[in-house]
């Protein structure tokens, strides 16, 4: 759903109709990178919002990043008691790589709203998202490089579809498609952020 007392609409920004995932039984057990043949996210539909400046998925990322410590902060730790001086921390196990083999995104539409659309919904279909291999160069990447290129890639096809929107109501448009395009670019970078 979209972040509440902000004056976005009771729309979600983001559903789906079918979500697949499909992992190959045999890179289960082991030590080895998991391979996910497919997902596939069918018929999504994603709302993107201005209201005031600032988009509904750049509130929900800052949302998001609100109780992260910023990049390159020294968390201090806490004092011990001297009670648990002695216990020693639990090893911390690598978590397994994965690969995923294809990731599709497609049959999307997109709801537009902004001043430029006079705050009223534009519709207008989200374009096809087909990445192959993601991890496997690398022999598997964290589940967080995986969610970020898939999401990356989502934020493209978003980006694209808003910017042909603003595109196609005219020259008068062009500052906000520039913004548009710039806040996709921020988009990108908090997800890459939020890992």
């Amino acid at each position: 759903g979209n972040p509440p007392n902000k004056g976005y609409s009771t729309d979600p920004a983001f559903a789906m109709g079918e979500l697949r995932v499909a992992v190959k039984l045999s890179s289960l057990p082991g030590k080895g990178p998991i391979e996910v043949t497919e997902v596939t996210i069918l018929a999504p539909k994603v709302s993107y919002e201005v209201v005031n400046g600032e988009s509904n998925i750049d509130a929900m990322l800052k949302n998001m990043q609100g109780n992260k410590p910023a990049a390159g902060a020294e968390v201090q730790p806490k004092p011990e008691s001297p009670a648990k001086t002695e216990a020693k921390p639990a090893e911390k196990k690598d978590a397994r790589k994965v690969i995923i083999d294809r990731f599709e995104f497609h049959d999307g539409e997109l709801s537009y709203r902004s001043a430029i659309t006079l705050h009223k919904a534009v519709k207008v279909p989200l374009p096809a998202i087909v990445a192959t291999d993601i991890g496997k160069t690398s022999n598997g990447a964290s589940m967080e490089e995986v969610l970020g290129k898939m999401f990356g890639e989502i934020a493209n096809g978003v980006g694209k579809a808003v910017v042909s929107v603003t595109d196609s109501i005219g020259s008068g448009a062009k500052v906000g498609a520039d913004a548009v395009k710039s806040g996709v670019k921020g988009m990108k970078d908090a997800i890459k952020g939020l890992f």
